[in-house]
């Protein structure tokens, strides 16, 4: 993923936190499991959207170069991590 390259280089520059807006007013590409209508009617297509395993995978990956990480989405789908 290209976010962990951004977060590879934000911890180069002492920068901690990276405040994620992960959907917007034109896309809603995260899938929720109960809810997979979401990112199927909501992403700009279905390749461009993000699993479950890939956000856990980036929020680990995150945790490993210490940059904390806060999701959430403008629907107030909460997901602080």
């Amino acid at each position: 993923l290209k976010l962990k390259r951004l977060l590879d280089q934000m911890s180069w520059v002492k920068l901690s936190m990276l405040h994620w807006h992960i959907s917007d007013a034109q896309s809603f590409p995260l899938q929720v499991p109960n809810h997979m209508e979401l990112s199927a009617n909501g992403a700009y297509s279905a390749t461009q959207v993000y699993t479950s395993d890939e956000i856990v995978d980036l929020v680990a990956y995150a945790g490993a170069v210490c940059t904390y990480m806060s999701l959430h989405s403008d629907y107030r789908l909460c997901l602080c991590i």
